[in-house]
């Protein structure tokens, strides 16, 4: 598991080792990602990690939806 280091140093430990790596904000040189969906789907507003693409809002969405009701 890399969490958030430069992508040019997870591709040289993912080089250097004979298992697979697993990155977090580590860049694509390794051989899997995690991905929170959680961070993806938008459900808190105030933590946007600059490595996860947001698909939706989710958390303003259900907080809109819970005051019409």
């Amino acid at each position: 598991m890399l969490e958030a280091i430069p992508s040019d140093i997870a591709r040289e430990i993912t080089a250097a080792v004979s298992v697979p790596t697993i990155g977090i904000g580590a860049g694509v040189a390794c051989d899997g990602q995690v991905l929170v969906s959680y961070d993806m789907l938008g459900m808190d507003e105030t933590f946007k990690p600059r490595f996860v693409r947001r698909f939706a809002t989710l958390g303003a969405r259900s907080r809109t939806r819970s005051a019409r009701t």
